[in-house]
């Protein structure tokens, strides 16, 4: 058995995967467990390129019925932008674009109900 496998962790707390099968090719060693790695890369980039998107596309959406006092789609859309941001995806800025988009939603949701809130417990109650 070769000293590294595809599931070897850096150890460190993230979860990223250490770069053993890329220092292991470029000695020239085993290039099937190369191709598999790469591969593997390729499809953990996907993903986290994914959540990217759909904090940002949940961030725009979260903008436009910010009115309608609705939380879970802004929520929804920072916990894929910060979920993208910590595995350090290649669309990290549409990421934070997202988030920032999700943020300014909430506070927007807050600063129209809260005033409807209060002028309801103070004309019913």
């Amino acid at each position: 058995m070769d000293k590294f496998t595809i599931d070897d962790k850096s150890g460190n707390d993230n979860g990223h995967y250490n770069n053993i099968a890329r220092d292991t090719f470029d000695n020239g060693e085993d290039e099937g467990y190369h191709e598999m790695y790469l591969e593997y890369e390729k499809e953990e980039q996907l993903v986290n390129s994914t959540n990217s998107d759909i904090s940002f596309i949940l961030g725009i959406i979260s903008i436009f019925i910010s009115f309608c006092f609705q939380i879970y789609i802004p929520v929804f859309s920072i916990y894929c932008g910060i979920k993208a941001i910590k595995i350090n995806a290649q669309r990290k800025r549409l990421a934070i674009a997202g988030v920032i988009l999700s943020i300014v939603s909430l506070v927007l949701s807050f600063a129209v109900f809260l005033p409807i809130v209060i002028y309801l417990i103070k004309n019913f109650i």
